[in-house]
C-alpha cells in the first residue's frame, strides 16, 4: 500500500484529532466537574460552620442574659438588692455609694453637726425636718415582695384621694428610726442647763452623750435604710397607725460575738500594757487639754 500524501494525509489527520477529541473531552469535563463539586462542597461546609459558631454564641448569650434577668440581684442597686428586702426604692432611684470617714471625735470641734450640738433652736430644728415621717404610696405588689398581707394595709380611699384602687399607704422607715434616736437624745438632754455651774466630770458626761447620739446618727445616714413601713386602722382610731414590725435581712450578730470572743486578747494584760519606746504619738485636740485645766481648777 502507497503511502498517504498530500489531502489524504491532511484528511486523516483530522479524523484522528476528532476521535482524540471526542475521547478527552467527557474525561476532563469529568475532572472539572469534580472540582467544581469539591470546592462547592468546601465552600458550604465552610458557611455551616461559621453559622453553627454564631448559632452557639447567640444560643450563649440568650442563656446568660436569661439568667441575669431572672436574678432578683441584677440591674439596679444590685449589690444593695443582695443584702436588702425588697423595697421599691431600690428599682425605682439608683442609689450613690460613698466611702466615708466617720467624725469619731470625742469633742464637738468648733464647727459641730447639728446631730452633736447640744439642744437648741438650731438643732432642734434640723432634726425635727430630718425625723418627718411622710407617708407615701404602695402597690398590692409591692407589699407582696415586702412579705406584708395587702389585706391588713390600709389604704388610701379612691373617693378621697382620687389614686386608683391599687394605692396603699406607707413610708420609709429611715426617718422613723431617726425620730426614735432623737427622742433618745431629748431625753438624755432634759436635764441639761447650760448657765448652770457644772464640775468637769459633768462636762464629760455631756460630751460623752453627744458624742454618742452623732456617732448613732451617722451610722443611720449611712447605712440609709431602704425598708418601708405600712399602715393600718386601728379598732377606734380615726387615723391610720404604723405598722413598726418591719421585715429585714439581718447579719446574725451571734456570729460577730464568737468572732470577737475568738480574736480577743487577754484584758488583763491589755489593762496593764504600757507604751512602747518606738510607739508614735498623736496630740491631744485643744478642747481636751482646756478640759483637764477646767478639772484641775476645781
Amino acid at each position: 500500500m502507497k503511502p498517504m500524501r498530500g489531502p489524504a494525509l491532511l484528511h486523516s489527520m483530522r479524523i484522528v484529532e476528532k476521535v482524540s477529541h471526542e475521547w478527552e473531552d467527557p474525561l476532563l469535563d469529568h475532572e472539572e466537574g469534580h472540582l467544581i463539586q469539591r470546592t462547592d462542597l468546601g465552600v458550604s461546609y465552610r458557611r455551616r460552620f461559621i453559622i453553627s459558631v454564631l448559632n452557639g454564641i447567640v444560643f450563649a448569650a440568650s442563656v446568660v442574659l436569661f439568667a441575669i434577668s431572672s436574678s432578683p440581684f441584677h440591674g439596679r442597686n444590685a449589690a444593695l438588692k443582695e443584702i436588702s428586702l425588697y423595697s421599691p426604692i431600690l428599682t425605682d432611684i439608683e442609689l450613690d455609694l460613698h466611702t466615708v470617714t466617720f467624725n469619731g471625735s470625742l469633742f464637738p470641734g468648733s464647727d459641730p453637726s447639728p446631730w452633736r450640738q447640744l439642744p437648741g433652736p438650731v438643732s432642734d430644728a434640723a432634726w425635727a425636718e430630718f425625723e418627718s415621717i411622710h407617708t407615701l404610696v404602695l402597690t398590692r405588689e409591692e407589699i407582696l415582695r415586702m412579705g406584708k398581707d395587702p389585706a391588713l394595709v390600709a389604704k388610701y380611699s379612691d373617693s378621697y384621694w382620687h389614686l386608683g384602687d391599687d394605692a396603699y399607704i406607707g413610708a420609709l422607715d429611715v426617718f422613723h428610726q431617726v425620730h426614735c434616736l432623737n427622742t433618745i437624745r431629748h431625753k438624755v438632754f432634759e436635764n441639761y442647763n447650760q448657765t448652770s455651774t457644772r464640775v468637769s466630770e459633768d462636762k464629760m458626761h455631756w460630751i460623752h452623750l453627744q458624742h454618742c447620739v452623732d456617732m448613732l446618727m451617722q451610722h443611720l445616714l449611712c447605712t440609709a435604710d431602704t425598708g418601708m413601713l405600712t399602715y393600718k386602722w386601728m379598732k377606734g382610731a380615726e387615723n391610720p397607725h404604723p405598722d413598726m414590725s418591719v421585715n429585714r435581712k439581718c447579719k446574725d450578730w451571734r456570729q460577730l460575738v464568737e468572732y470577737r470572743d475568738a480574736r480577743k486578747v487577754d484584758p488583763s494584760m491589755y489593762l496593764e500594757y504600757e507604751r512602747p519606746d518606738d510607739a508614735v504619738e498623736g496630740e491631744w485636740p485643744e478642747e481636751y487639754l482646756e478640759y483637764l485645766r477646767e478639772k484641775q481648777e476645781h
